[in-house]
């Protein structure tokens, strides 16, 4: 099975911060033989609230999520 990394962040909202990126909460990902897997591997989803938005103050979920090619799924 595949393992994902990821980490919370923080910032203080205002019209200054630029933009959030897939890439900013992601650490790195292994399937389960061991094989690197990039952002890119993964399938990202957002919470109710939406995308994060950096210039508005509130809290985002971000999932990410792999199935490897036996249908098993991470997130």
């Amino acid at each position: 099975m595949a393992i994902i990394y990821t980490k919370d962040t923080h910032y203080i909202a205002g019209p200054n911060n630029g933009q959030w990126q897939v890439e900013d909460n992601f650490i790195s990902a292994i399937t389960g033989n061991g094989e690197t897997l990039s952002v890119n591997d993964m399938t990202v989803t957002y919470g109710s609230v939406g995308q994060p938005d950096l210039s508005k103050a509130g809290t985002y979920t971000v999932t990410y999520s792999y199935t490897d090619a036996s249908g098993n799924k991470v997130s």
